[in-house]
């Protein structure tokens, strides 16, 4: 007996040892959307990316979409929280991921719902989201506007419940912009402050407000966000105001005795700015998981 009973356990060992290898990849986490069937368009893609891109920046959730032909020899289920334990996406702590998982060839799907978002999201209501929102479509062959109806479905029943507010996070191109803008910000604020200190004080709030307005246009011209404006301002104004003192007996002084320190900090936060903002801009398809934890609560369907 025991010698069958080992023949069992080798046998049952080397089964689970080819069923593995042939198990589906789990694919890299690059972009929010990830079709690997070519079901959507480039456009469609983007359309999807940016949904998803916008409601991260609003609420900090993470919503990914995964189009793929099959998960078989897995179950849905069983491909699904592999996906969600390698992708990790919602925050860390928060928990606040969900994973839409399309396979195409087995005519299933499901959406995977992080330990944070099932009390809102419970598995009967991502049920229901399936069945009576997404499946419609796909028994009509529109994948586009099943997935897509389906993310929009997700974000209205998650979207107002209470979570920690997402973190700023300064991408590429908004420190490319905010260098930009500061840096010009300078330039506008030495020129401008040199032309006040030679004016009349009843002329200063015309100049100023004229210097504001050339600020504001800059800040735009290459920025183009609020906050690489507000950046611009700030450093504008400030600069602008130890111009001014400059004409000033104090502020000769002090201008005196800080000039060449204001010289080597400004160059220097301009070349660390700059060097930030080197690396290529990011779009709202690029995305990467932030350590969310799913333990399997959800719901799968099929058409």
């Amino acid at each position: 007996m025991r010698k069958v009973a080992l023949c069992l356990v080798l046998v049952s060992a080397f089964i689970s040892s080819v069923d593995a290898e042939n198990l589906v990849a789990v694919p890299q986490l690059q972009t929010r959307v990830t079709d690997l069937t070519g079901t959507l368009s480039a456009s469609e893609n983007a359309e999807l990316s940016k949904i998803l891109a916008d409601y991260e920046k609003e609420k900090g959730s993470q919503i990914a979409v995964l189009i793929l032909p099959s998960t078989r020899p897995e179950t849905i289920e069983q491909y699904s929280i592999r996906v969600a334990e390698q992708w990790k996406i919602g925050r860390k702590g928060v928990d606040d991921g969900v994973l839409l998982i399309v396979a195409k060839e087995d005519r299933k799907l499901r959406i995977e719902v992080g330990y944070g978002l099932e009390g809102v999201l419970p598995d009967a209501k991502a049920k229901d989201i399936i069945d009576e929102v997404i499946v419609p479509y796909f028994k009509n062959g529109d994948f586009y506007g099943g997935v897509k109806i389906g993310v929009e479905t997700i974000i209205a029943t998650i979207k107002n419940e209470p979570l920690p507010p997402p973190k700023f996070k300064p991408d590429a191109k908004f420190a490319k912009q905010a260098a930009t803008a500061i840096g010009m910000g300078i330039v506008v604020s030495l020129i401008v402050g040199a032309i006040l200190s030679a004016l009349p004080v009843i002329r200063h709030l015309i100049a100023l407000t004229i210097y504001l307005v050339i600020l504001y246009f800059v800040g735009l011209l290459f920025g183009s966000s609020m906050a690489s404006l507000v950046h611009a301002g700030i450093t504008g104004l400030f600069l602008l105001g130890v111009r001014y003192l400059g004409g000033t007996s104090a502020g000769k002084a002090w201008n005196s005795d800080s000039s060449s320190s204001w010289s080597s900090s400004s160059s220097s936060s301009s070349s660390s700015w700059s060097s930030s903002g080197s690396s290529s801009d990011s779009d709202s398809s690029s995305t990467s998981g932030g350590g969310g934890s799913f333990g399997g609560g959800g719901a799968s369907g099929s058409w």
